[in-house]
């Protein structure tokens, strides 16, 4: 009599749950890091925005205003200025709307940023006008989840060479 020996060749149930298991874990650990990932280059790249559009509008006021004169310096805060420069031309910056303006003309990027807290503050320092500027530039998203939000304070003092 001949006896055949059976070759277990595959695989038991047990084997395959362990196996299964372990792939599902790593699959989820994946996709979570993924989505982190994701979120942080989203999150830095909105504040690369906001530090960008903070500055651009402080260089921007500080040119005008160091050559000029400010029509109203009482050392109150207020949420607009008007600088007039050497030949008499005027230039009010102004917080509104949820954005900083020169005039007519944005200074920051109304889709992606608001402009919150802004205020702009003269007062005459001996013979000159000391400009006190400051606000706060947030992001504008969908999201409703408060670590996913980016703000940046700005705040600039600028003393104006020109006297009247």
């Amino acid at each position: 009599m001949t006896m055949f020996k059976k070759k277990n060749s595959g695989l038991t149930l047990i084997e395959l749950m362990v196996v299964s298991t372990i792939l599902v874990m790593m699959g989820v650990v994946l996709v979570t890091s993924f989505f982190s990932i994701s979120k942080s280059n989203t999150k830095a790249e909105l504040m690369k925005v906001i530090r960008q559009n903070g500055n651009s509008a402080l260089l921007s006021m500080e040119k005008i205003i160091t050559g000029g004169f400010v029509n109203l310096c009482d050392g109150n805060t207020y949420d607009s200025i008007t600088v007039r420069d050497r030949e008499g031309n005027e230039t009010t910056f102004s917080c509104s709307g949820g954005y900083i303006a020169s005039n007519s003309s944005r200074l920051t990027d109304k889709d992606l940023i608001q402009v919150s807290d802004c205020q702009f503050q003269c007062e005459t320092v001996g013979n000159h006008q000391k400009v006190t500027i400051s606000f706060t530039l947030e992001s504008i998203g969908s999201s409703s989840r408060q670590e996913e939000k980016v703000s940046q304070e700005f705040q600039k003092v600028i003393l104006v060479r020109n006297r009247e």
